[in-house]
Formats: structure tokens, sequence, C-alpha cells
């Protein structure tokens, strides 16, 4: 069992008959199938059956069979026949049981499918027997004689090889990039029209970079007659200044005696790329050079290439991408065949949840808005609760790096295809509230009591603004002393931090006396707590109060 190997099914059967279990493997990569032989001694013993049905299905799948035993104490053993075990697994319908020395048969009891139920004796170990729904003897079976012996042997792996190109099933949806052109200026990759495009990442220092670059210098012409273009990006020096990078290449390139398109990566853009490809190869290791991104006319990932990639190669998948008539997916598997599952879209939301999962969720915002906020979305956005859910995200992750505005777009985003959702809600409004945007965080917390007339975050926080909002627009202390009211009588009176709206509210409508004491429960409750900066909050206000002046919030 000291293989490695990639297993994806594993089956129980007593291959070679000698009674105790042996397995096949089979696994996605070399060797397909592997067979792994028993050879342990033991003076345990075994019993096995084959269950054939009458009334009920044939192979008796579902009947359960109770091995009873004699020895030092009574054992019991079960077993059920199953249809399937584990992932695309079926064992032998051989139901087989272990048993350990010193141990007898009492009997065996069947019970079919449909109810019947049967009990045998007289067994003797290490035999297999049949038995037929019904009948009333068993069937003692002789073992069949392998007519191949198996020999065992080493699998021959190929040698593991620097370069390897990968092609997503369908081809996917880019994030928008930018990179940095040789005049020090930023602009969008995009292909021209009718146009592939290849993104290849390289360095001075990379030996089959230059090789690649070479190559793909000396046939610009037929890779232009293709119509394929091609953007070298440099990854080096990303702590420098652009100035430094843009001169330093360019030196390169004019030593070099190339002509070709070329530039900048940032950390932002390698940031994008790396995680593309590891998506696309379902790997957690870094992005290496030379490393190349095809996309076709639409900007859409048709085909990555880790490792050089030569210029008649590039043309030839070109070509076939141009012209197949195949679905994507039949030029991403090395052989022909029939499928058994419909085409799948792209998977559109794996390049936003790991942009999220890097903290860049400004750039899962792009992704999505590029892709899904159009008139005619990209094939794979028909899941608008997984996009609204996405958007949430974004927006919450923005919250917490401090970037309000672009935190309100997202949240608003997700509202606008999950509007009932109060906790995204909630998250808009609390948004607005940080940035003094008080009107709008009332609209938002008075759309939350719409739907849930009883949230107590929404109405404390509705009656803090109406109290302690500096805009006279929005303040209505009545209001807010009847909501401050109503969460406290929710909450008994034991929540500090609703008891200190109250009193704000109260202070608001000039009732200045009742705030103090409303004020002074809510310290108490703060201070048994152990809440100090609640403590200090309340102390503060409760000054004003017996000054007989209101609190501002803003």
């Amino acid at each position: 069992m000291n293989q490695i190997s990639d297993s994806r099914s594993i089956v129980f059967t007593d291959w070679d008959q000698d009674g105790d279990l042996d397995l096949w493997v089979s696994n996605r990569t070399a060797p397909r199938l592997r067979f792994l032989q028993n050879n342990l001694t033991s003076e345990n013993q075994f019993i096995a059956f084959r269950l054939q049905g009458t009334h009920c299905n044939r192979d008796a799948i579902g009947a359960g069979l109770q091995l009873h035993l004699k020895g030092d104490h009574p054992l019991v053993l079960t077993k059920t026949l199953k249809a399937g075990e584990g992932y695309l697994s079926q064992s032998s319908k051989r139901m087989h049981f272990g048993i350990p020395k010193n141990y007898s048969i009492e009997k065996i009891d069947v019970r079919w499918p449909c109810g019947v139920h049967q009990v045998f004796r007289e067994l003797s170990t290490n035999q297999e027997y049949r038995i037929v729904e019904g009948g009333s003897e068993l069937i003692l079976v002789n073992p069949p004689v392998l007519r191949k012996a198996l020999i065992a042997s080493t699998a021959k792996l190929p040698d593991p090889k620097q370069q390897a190109r990968v092609i997503p099933h369908a081809r996917l949806p880019m994030p928008v990039m930018h990179y940095t052109n040789l005049n020090g200026d930023p602009k969008e990759i995009r292909p021209d029209k009718d146009h592939f495009l290849l993104l290849s990442l390289w360095a001075a220092w990379c030996a089959p970079c230059l090789t690649e670059m070479e190559d793909l210098e000396i046939h610009r012409e037929s890779l232009a007659d293709a119509d394929l273009d091609v953007l070298f990006l440099n990854i080096e020096d990303l702590d420098q200044a652009v100035d430094f990078r843009v001169r330093k290449i360019n030196r390169f390139i004019q030593r070099r005696k190339l002509d070709l398109a070329a530039g900048m990566v940032s950390i932002g853009l390698l940031e994008q790329l790396d995680v593309v490809q590891r998506i696309l190869t379902n790997s957690q290791s870094a992005l290496a050079v030379p490393f190349s991104f095809l996309l076709d006319p639409d900007g859409k990932l048709t085909a990555v290439y880790k490792g050089s990639i030569s210029a008649e190669d590039l043309i030839r998948d070109v070509r076939t991408f141009r012209n197949s008539s195949k679905f994507h997916r039949d030029l991403a598997v090395p052989m022909a065949g029939r499928w058994f599952v419909n085409p799948l879209s792209p998977d559109v939301f794996a390049i936003p949840e790991k942009l999220l999962e890097i903290s860049k969720p400004g750039s899962a915002v792009d992704y999505l808005d590029r892709h899904f906020r159009m008139e005619e979305p990209s094939p794979g956005f028909q899941d608008q609760g997984k996009v609204a859910a996405l958007y949430s995200q974004c927006g919450l992750k923005l919250v917490a790096q401090n970037q309000p505005m672009s935190a309100i777009g997202a949240l608003q985003s997700s509202l606008d295809l999950m509007p009932d959702s109060i906790e995204n809600r909630l998250a808009l409004a609390l948004v607005f509230q940080s940035i003094s945007q008080s009107s709008e965080a009332v609209v938002q917390y008075r759309e939350i009591l719409k739907q849930d007339s009883n949230s107590i975050p929404a109405q404390n926080s509705l009656a803090w603004l109406l109290a302690s909002s500096s805009d006279p627009l929005v303040r209505r202390p009545n209001e807010a002393i009847r909501l401050a009211e109503n969460t406290c009588r929710m909450t008994q009176n034991r929540s500090a931090e609703l008891l200190d709206t109250l009193a704000v509210s109260y202070a608001a409508a000039g009732r200045f006396d009742e705030a103090v004491t409303t004020a002074l429960t809510a310290l108490k409750i703060a201070r048994k707590n152990g809440n100090q900066k609640t403590v200090e909050f309340i102390l503060v206000r409760l000054e004003l109060y017996r000054n007989g002046q209101v609190f501002r919030s803003e």
C-alpha cells in the first residue's frame, strides 16, 4: 500500500480464491489499474456466499446476512449486499466473511429484500455457498481456477516534462487586466479584432524564455498570417520604479536586436495571472516562467502553456481553435470518444472566488461587472444567487479594507439581485453610516423594517441616526424614542448598548432627566459586563445630558 497514486476507486474481491480479500484500484494517473494481492499469512478462516433472488431482484441487492459464530463468546457478523460502494466502485457481490481462529459457525440468517427470512445451519468454514431465495438447501460452490498467473511488475512512468499545454473544457472569461508598455503607460490587455493574443511571461535570466522569444521573432510573419499577436510581459523588478524597469527592458531588447511587442506586469497583474493558472492547472505552485496564456478574439482564455512554446505549435493550435467545429472540451482531451454529459459552461465563478481568497475583492467585482452586468451575460452566470453572494462577499471584504465607496457598489449589486437580503442591506446601511451619509442609511434601515419589523439591529441603528444625526432633515427624536423603547422592551432592559441609544433619543427630544436615568442604568450594565469602551462612551454622553446638551454622532 506504499504506492504513490492518484486513486479514484477501489474494490474488494477474493481474486485468487485463497480466502482473503484482494484489492483492485483505479487511478487517474498511471498505472490506470493496479492489483494489490493479499499475501498475508493467517490462521483465521472465512466463509463466502453468493445470493440468487427468485421473487426479489435476481442479484438480491438489499439482502442482509447475519453470521452467528460460536467460540469464547458469541459473535454476530452482519453484511448487506449493495449495488455500489464508494466513488465509482462496485465490489464483488460475493459476500465474504472473515472468521477468527477457534471459532465455528452456528448459523447464517438471510433476510431477502422482499421480506422472506431464511436460516441455514451445518456450514463449514473455508467454503463458498450459493443461496437461492426460497431454497431449502445450501449449494456448495467450487472456486474457479485462475487461467493465468499474476506476475508482479513495476509501473513504467514517462519522464516528467518541463512543457505542458492545458486547454480548458470551455473558454474562460478573463478578468480585466492592465500592463505597462515600454513607454511607461498603462494599457488594457485586449486582443485586436479577429486576432488571437498570446501573453508570454519572461525574464532576462530565463534561458528557455529567450529561446522562445527568438523563435517567435523569427516566425513573426507566419504568426501574423495566422492572425496571432504576441505580447511579451516581463516579470522582473516588481519592487522598482516604472522608469527604471522601462529603461532596463528597452536596453535588453535593443541589445538582442529584437523587434517585438513587450511590456511589464505589475504585482496586481501577476497575481491575476497566477490565479488563472492555479485554477486551470489545479496546482498550488506559484507561476514560473516561461508561461503563456492564449486569448481568443473575445479575450477568453483558450489555452495555457507551461514552459516554452514553439511558433509551429502555436500556429497549429490557433488554426485548430479558430476552425474546429468541435466543442472546446473535445480539444481539451487527448483522445477521441463519446461524452455521457452535455457540454458544461465555463467555471466563471472560479476566478472571482480565488481573487477573494487572496484579498482582491476589487478585482473580483471588476470581473463580475465585466462578465455578468451586461445585456448578454457570459455563459455560466445563470445562477444569480451565486453572483449575488459573490458581490456580497466582495462588499464585506471591501468594508474591511476601508474602501467604503467600492463596498457600496458591490453591496448594491448584490441587493439588485437579492433585494430581500436583510444581511446585505444591513451591511450597506452601516457603510453609508460610516461615511456620514445618514439619509441613505435611513432608507436602508427602513427597507429592512418593512421586511422584519422586529429586527433589533435595524431598529437600534435607525433610532441612533434619527436621534443623533447632525442633519436636521434626518433627525426625528420622537420616532427614535419609540424605536429605542421597543428594542429595550424586547431585551428586558438588559443591553447597555440599546439603553445608550434610548438615552441619546431622550436627550434629542429634550427629556434630559430621563436621558440621565437611562444612561446610568446602561452604565451599570456595561461595568458589570466589563465593557470598558462602552463605559467610556456613556460617561462622555452622560456629562452632556447633565448639562442639558444633546449628543451628535457626526
